[in-house]
């Protein structure tokens, strides 16, 4: 297993934490139609939920017992833990933690519902990521992220309602006092990307990557945003349209670090800037 160099890594107690929305966000309606200021507390909660059991070995898709052994230690790896206050827009920095990761084209445009048909690198993987959670954040319904993210997963992947985003929007809609589904008028809710990261790779064909954006919620021109963070292992395929990058069968990654882009905290948990 090969790895880029990362900052030293902080070991979470319970590696399931983080799937879960803040007490302090469900009082985000009544500030808004208050008209009082406001501030996300942290996207990030507990949620005392075991890991799943991890899947067989994927032999069919020519995976040795070794080289699965060796994705789910990489998925498992802990990440940087950083304070809630950390995801709140805050004071930025001039220091870097590499240079900026530039996303490839992809290869489909047309005919999908996102872009495709990324390079077999950890940038396209990336860029793979980067284009399904962008077009599944929008809106902010739980049920439309869940849908980008399995037209990505390999078959006996986590399945999408369980994924991390997922359960922040579930949450965030529900504290918040908004509808499960669907647009509210007045409301818009977008992820837009800003940086990333290569946790690790094994082989050639699996790496996992994380994406950093600013989550923002607008309801009637009242704003309020927070960084969010989302790891996945990624196996590239073959399908039948080509090799793709797909969220792979593996246990889920671990929760990724959710600073303000471009802070301090954002670099201590080796996040780079995006460019295209």
């Amino acid at each position: 297993m090969t790895s880029p160099s990362t900052p030293p890594v902080v070991r979470e107690p319970n590696r399931r934490r983080g799937y879960a929305i803040a007490a302090g966000v469900g009082v985000l309606a009544t500030l808004l139609v208050a008209g009082l200021a406001y501030t996300v507390t942290g996207w990030i909660g507990v949620r005392d939920e075991p890991a799943p059991a991890p899947a067989a070995p994927p032999a069919a898709a020519g995976v040795e017992a070794r080289e699965w052994a060796s994705e789910q230690e990489l998925a498992a790896a802990p990440m940087l833990v950083l304070p809630e206050a950390a995801s709140q827009p805050h004071t930025l920095t001039t220091e870097t933690a590499g240079p900026p990761i530039t996303l490839p084209a992809p290869g489909r445009v047309v005919g999908v519902p996102f872009p495709d048909s990324f390079p077999a690198t950890p940038e396209g993987a990336i860029a793979q990521l980067v284009a399904m959670s962008q077009a599944g954040m929008l809106g902010g319904d739980p049920a439309d992220y869940a849908r980008a993210y399995d037209s990505i997963a390999e078959a006996g992947a986590p399945p999408g309602r369980g994924a991390f985003l997922s359960w922040i929007l579930t949450n965030f809609r529900k504290n918040a006092g908004l509808p499960a589904h669907g647009p509210k008028p007045g409301m818009s809710i977008t992820w837009t990307p800003a940086e990333a990261l290569v946790k690790g790779q094994v082989g050639d064909r699996f790496v996992v990557v994380c994406v950093l954006g600013e989550f923002t919620f607008d309801f009637k021109g009242q704003v309020v945003s927070g960084g969010m963070g989302d790891c996945e292992a990624m196996r590239r395929v073959a399908t039948a349209d080509g090799e793709q990058w797909r969220i792979a069968r593996a246990p889920s990654a671990e929760q990724a670090p959710s600073p303000w882009p471009g802070t301090a905290e954002a670099v201590a948990a080796g996040y780079r800037a995006i460019a295209r």
